[in-house]
């Protein structure tokens, strides 16, 4: 299921743009841009604040891994509840749930490249 097909447990879909978002550089401002598919911008994440420099590169990544994070985290919400489900669902849940939650903070903690 691609993010511009995924629902919500209740059957809607998320009220945020879809994933996956990327980091890229603006030219206008010293600092770098969070971008959808075809090259939306999201969001905006500047260098320094009052002379304060910003972990800019690190925040840039928690804010792209933004709608990887909330799969990872409804697919962990499916596993843990609401009780009982049947073995082969569970098994099934917490092998999707585990990889989709590595996926995600790899996102945040590995570095990427600017485009």
């Amino acid at each position: 299921m691609t993010k511009q097909e995924e629902v919500t447990p209740s059957g809607e879909q998320p009220k945020f743009t879809p994933g996956p978002w990327a980091i890229t550089t603006s030219g206008f401002f010293e600092g770098v841009c969070i971008r959808a598919e075809g090259n939306r911008w999201v969001a905006q994440v500047w260098s320094q604040h009052e002379g304060v420099e910003l972990p800019r590169e690190a925040n840039a990544r928690l804010i792209a891994a933004a709608p990887a994070l909330y799969e990872a985290l409804r697919l962990h919400m499916q596993w843990i509840g609401p009780p009982p489900i049947d073995r082969e669902s569970f098994d099934s849940l917490r092998e999707d749930a585990w990889r989709k939650g590595q996926a995600a903070l790899a996102l945040v903690d590995a570095p990427q490249e600017t485009k």
